[in-house]
């Protein structure tokens, strides 16, 4: 799913039937954004997701080869902090 799709309105519109998959924005967010950004969208996301299962956390398309080190940390931390659904 990319980027331009906003996760909680697909969950509702497909229920939990499908496993989903993406879609932090990978050129606004994981390349210019700063870690604090990766970090409060990837929870946005991975909460408007994961209820009632059915989504993986990941990108909304690919990684830029030029994503900063430290927003990469940042997306994967997200993912194990509030990725416990």
């Amino acid at each position: 799913m990319g980027p331009g799709v906003d996760i909680a309105d697909v969950k509702q519109a497909v229920g939990d039937k499908v496993c989903l998959i993406g879609n932090i924005d990978p050129i606004n967010v994981l390349m210019n954004g700063t870690p604090e950004k990766v970090k409060e969208e990837a929870k946005r996301i991975i909460e408007a997701g994961g209820r009632n299962g059915g989504y993986i956390f990941n990108s909304g398309e690919m990684i830029p080869r030029m994503t900063p080190e430290e927003n990469m940390i940042a997306m994967v931390e997200a993912g194990r902090e509030f990725g416990k659904y």
